[in-house]
């Protein structure tokens, strides 16, 4: 074999373990990427869950207010009825804030 035929089979040797390594280290940056991504899709959830619950817990108050004030009992119970649905879904917004916060 001449130093022609040699050159040219040397370099179609191919790097199997440089490769793994590039690949290993491609899957790694993709992975963390994900993980980046994911924790501020978390992270945002969790905003717009503490601004939902700032709303309710708003709503609430200003029916509480109202129901103060209103002397007609079928009213008040009315009142009483959209206090007590706001109050069920702060708790569910809040459940759910919770159990979101545990993954974060």
């Amino acid at each position: 074999m001449d130093n022609m035929d040699m050159a040219s089979s040397s370099s179609n040797v191919f790097d199997y373990s440089a490769t793994a390594d590039a690949v290993e280290e491609n899957n790694e940056a993709s992975y963390s990427l994900s993980r980046n991504l994911e924790n501020e899709s978390i992270r945002i959830k969790l905003q717009e869950l503490e601004q939902e619950i700032l709303n309710l817990q708003t709503q609430r108050h200003a029916q509480q207010t109202e129901l103060d004030s209103i002397e007609n009992m079928a009213l008040k119970q009315r009142f009483q009825a959209i206090i007590d649905d706001l109050r069920e879904q702060e708790l569910v917004k809040k459940r759910e804030y919770d159990e979101l916060k545990k993954t974060f």
